[in-house]
């Protein structure tokens, strides 16, 4: 019997890694769409090295998250 089978952790962090890379394209093509080459740039950037570095992927996103809300408290 497999230790995989069941839809264990690592399919649970297959599917989260998936979801955070879908998540940050999603956001790329929103800041492109917006005009904000720069930050589309970045989370483009975040979302090929998610996969592999799931933390600094999470740090960008965050990054650029709280900046969006420092503008928009200006």
């Amino acid at each position: 019997m497999s230790k995989s089978s069941g839809g264990g952790p690592s399919k649970r962090s297959s599917t989260l890694t998936k979801l955070n890379v879908a998540s940050l394209l999603v956001q790329a093509g929103n800041a492109l769409r917006k005009g904000n080459k720069k930050e589309a740039a970045l989370l483009f950037g975040a979302a090929t090295i998610a996969p592999r570095f799931k933390g600094a992927s999470y740090l960008i996103q965050g990054g650029v998250s709280l900046n969006n809300l420092r503008k928009r408290l200006r």
